[in-house]
């Protein structure tokens, strides 16, 4: 069953049915989630899961957790293959020279382009693809990605 909300006053409505959300312009005849639009909302949900995975704690810490036991694994990884350097302060430190599979998850995880590289294939079939869904994900955290994306513009962060 397929609704239309229209006022005369705006001149946008909006169609809504059991699979579809179509804002369509009174104005132009064109529906306002066009893929230039959609692009755009893909990119912030990159930049977004991107930053979420690999800067931010996440709810209830679980990227935290997750970075930290990853860089554990490097750590006892390391030590078992004998590339643990000692320092003077008493602090140890892995060696540069090992690149072991836990490293390699470590540092990955915690690099926002790499994740960024992940994202944009999640990404990718929502916008070959497009669904009310996928549509209505991409503009949820599209949302929070424009507004960590204005965050960092702040000077005072």
């Amino acid at each position: 069953m397929a609704r239309s909300l229209t006022t005369e006053y705006y001149p946008v409505s909006v169609h809504i049915s059991s699979r579809w959300l179509l804002l369509e312009c009174h104005l132009c005849r064109e529906h306002v989630m066009n893929e230039y639009l959609r692009f755009v909302l893909a990119v912030f949900t990159c930049y977004r899961l991107a930053r979420l995975v690999a800067l931010d704690d996440g709810p209830l810490f679980i990227f935290k957790r997750i970075r930290y036991w990853l860089k554990d694994k490097a750590f006892y990884e390391a030590d078992e293959a004998g590339m643990i350097v000692l320092i003077a302060d008493s602090s140890n430190l892995i060696s540069d020279r090992h690149f072991g599979k836990w490293h390699n998850l470590a540092e990955g995880i915690s690099c926002p382009f790499c994740i960024g590289i992940y994202a944009s294939f999640l990404v990718l079939p929502l916008l070959i693809w497009p669904t009310y869904y996928s549509d209505l994900f991409l503009l949820l955290v599209s949302l929070s990605g424009a507004q960590a994306f204005l965050q960092t513009l702040d000077k005072g962060d």
